[in-house]
C-alpha cells in the first residue's frame, strides 16, 4: 500500500472504526429511514392487450413497449449492489469491490491526487462476519471535499441508496446509508469528509457488505 499523508492516515483510522465495526451489518441507525421513491407500477397494462378482440396486433405492440419501459426502469443502477441467495465470502468480496470502487468513481476526477483504498474481511459486532472496504480519497486542496461528499451522496440517493443519518462536527461530516430496507440483505455505505487540517482535502467511501453465513 503506497504511503500517505497524516491527514489520509487519521481519515483512514476513523472511517475504518465507523464504517466496519459501527456500520456494519449489526448497525441501527438512530434517525427514522428515508422511504424510497416509489417505482413505476411494472405490471400496468400487462392484461389489456390480451382481452382484446380485434387489433390484436397494436394491443400487443402498446402493452409490449410499455412492459420494456417499465422492465427498464426496474434496472438496478450499477451504485446499487446485488444481492443474491448463494451469498459467498467470494460474492461478497466481488461484489463490495465492484460497487465500491462506482461510488470512489463519483469524486471529482479533475482534482484527484490519489485514491488509497483497503479492503478485508472483517468479523461482525454481533456473529458472523462481512467484507468491508474503505477508499481513502484525496483531492487538491482547492476542492472542497465537504461539497464532493453532499454530491456523491445526491448521485446515491438518486440511484436508490437510503440516507439513514448524517452528522457534521465541524471538523468531518459522515453520512450513514444503506442499499435496501432488508437490513439481513442490505449493504452498510458511510460518505465522509475530513476537514480537520486546513489545506488538505479528504473524502472516505466506507462499504460493508451484509453478514455472510
Amino acid at each position: 500500500m503506497p504511503p500517505r499523508n497524516t491527514i489520509a492516515q487519521l481519515a483512514t483510522a476513523a472511517a475504518l472504526a465507523f464504517a466496519l465495526t459501527a456500520c456494519g451489518p449489526a448497525y441501527t441507525p438512530t434517525l427514522t429511514p428515508a422511504s424510497p421513491s416509489a417505482g413505476a407500477d411494472a405490471g400496468d397494462g400487462a392484461g389489456d392487450g390480451s382481452t382484446g378482440d380485434d387489433g390484436a396486433g397494436d394491443g400487443d405492440a402498446t402493452d409490449g413497449a410499455d412492459g420494456g419501459s417499465d422492465q427498464a426502469d426496474a434496472e438496478p443502477s450499477p451504485l446499487l449492489p446485488v444481492w443474491v441467495e448463494e451469498f459467498t465470502l467470494e460474492y461478497a468480496q466481488t461484489e463490495t469491490t465492484r460497487v465500491g470502487d462506482r461510488i470512489a468513481g463519483l469524486v471529482a476526477v479533475a482534482g484527484l491526487l490519489n485514491d488509497d483504498d483497503y479492503s478485508q474481511e472483517v468479523e461482525a459486532v454481533a456473529d458472523g462476519r462481512y467484507w468491508g472496504i474503505i477508499h481513502t480519497i484525496t483531492l487538491d486542496p482547492s476542492v472542497d471535499s465537504a461539497a464532493q461528499a453532499e454530491s456523491v451522496v445526491a448521485t446515491l440517493d438518486e440511484a436508490g441508496w437510503i440516507t439513514r443519518e448524517s452528522t457534521d462536527t465541524g471538523e468531518s461530516t459522515l453520512t450513514a446509508l444503506s442499499s435496501s430496507e432488508q437490513s439481513d440483505q442490505s449493504w452498510f455505505l458511510v460518505i465522509g469528509a475530513d476537514l480537520s487540517v486546513e489545506g488538505q482535502s479528504v473524502v472516505t467511501v466506507q462499504l460493508a457488505s451484509p453478514n455472510i453465513p
